[in-house]
């Protein structure tokens, strides 16, 4: 019973997130957008001022070619490469990310 529960939230969980990764696709956002969400994020504890630039510079030139879109997806992948590191953070930081752009896109 108890392990069926947690596979069930664990589907529903999935579920989301493809929702969740389907809306930032399609989610456009110019740069001055996404500049401002880049220091709000800084606001709700996403990162720190020092983590600003890695995230602009990922944002302008991202890395993988599959981020060149301008949309929130290739912001929240932005964040996710110049945070890489920290994995004590990593879920409480990924956790306010989903906040900040789950809002901009209408899924709060």
């Amino acid at each position: 019973m108890i392990t069926e529960r947690a596979i069930g939230q664990l589907m529903t969980k999935w579920h989301d997130q493809d929702k969740r990764i389907a809306a930032y696709k399609e989610a456009v956002i110019s740069d001055a957008y996404a500049h401002d969400l880049i220091i709000k994020a800084c606001d709700v504890g996403v990162c720190g001022n020092r983590s600003i630039p890695p995230v602009l510079h990922e944002w302008r030139e991202p890395r993988y070619d599959a981020f060149e879109g301008r949309n929130v997806w290739s912001l929240f992948n932005a964040f996710t490469e110049a945070l890489k590191g920290n994995l004590v953070e990593l879920p409480r930081r990924t956790e306010a990310l989903h906040g900040l752009l789950d809002s901009y896109v209408g899924l709060n």
